[in-house]
Formats: structure tokens, C-alpha cells, sequence
């Protein structure tokens, strides 16, 4: 029997401190990704802390909401506000040509990440 491999988002995270450092790449689309990869890893991770919470997450185009949604309604409100901050700047990122996302706001939003991930891996419990 074949195990499954399960890839783990905080690579995503890693991916993206790695970028925001490497040079060999352009300046805007590196922090373009960082910025995306920092949301991702932790939008997966508080999503998975849900289901292992015994809390359904459906799957479609409304994910994303319904999970910063669960996190603001179950007073956890400073993990939802950091989530929901971090989607911003990712939807900026991705979707806003014509915004200035730069290596700065790439940091910030690692750090970002960082710290909301640090959070979400304290929950003992969610109401």
C-alpha cells in the first residue's frame, strides 16, 4: 500500500522568506510571491487546525471567507483580523498590477505570517 504524502504549508512560508533573499530573481515579482506564499501557508494551516477541531470546512470559492468567518465568530478574532490582512495584501499582490507591492511589505507580510501561525499552533480549543 502507497502512503499518501501530505505536503506541509509552512514550505510555502519557507519558500517565501527564501525569495524575499534571492537576489537572482526580480524585485517586484519576488515580493509579489512572498506576499502570496505567506498568506497561503497560513490560510492552510488555520484551515487545517479547524478540521482537526472538529470544525468543517467547505470546499469551493468561499473558503477562504468561511474560514477567516470562523475564526472572528469563535473569538478568535486576533487570528481572523491577521488572516484576513494577509488575504488583502495577497489579493493586491496578485490581482492589482498597478499597486506597489514591495520587498518591505514582502517582510512585513512574513512576519505576518510568522507570528499568526504561531498563534493558530496554540489553540487548544475552539467554541
Amino acid at each position: 500500500m502507497k502512503m499518501e504524502r501530505v505536503y506541509d504549508p509552512i514550505k510555502f512560508l519557507e519558500l517565501a522568506n527564501n525569495l524575499l533573499l534571492d537576489g537572482k530573481y526580480e524585485r517586484d515579482s519576488r515580493a509579489r510571491t512572498a506576499v502570496g506564499r505567506s498568506y497561503y501557508a497560513t490560510f492552510l494551516l488555520a484551515s487545517q487546525k479547524l478540521q482537526e477541531k472538529g470544525i468543517s470546512v467547505p470546499e469551493g470559492t468561499e473558503i477562504h471567507k468561511v474560514v477567516i468567518d470562523t475564526y472572528m465568530d469563535r473569538n478568535l478574532s486576533s487570528i481572523g483580523n491577521r488572516l484576513d490582512q494577509l488575504r488583502h495584501h495577497r489579493v493586491d499582490a496578485d490581482y492589482h498590477m498597478r499597486t506597489n507591492v514591495t520587498l518591505d511589505l514582502g517582510k512585513k507580510c512574513a512576519k505576518l505570517a510568522e507570528y499568526t501561525i504561531d498563534l493558530i499552533k496554540q489553540i487548544k480549543e475552539i467554541k
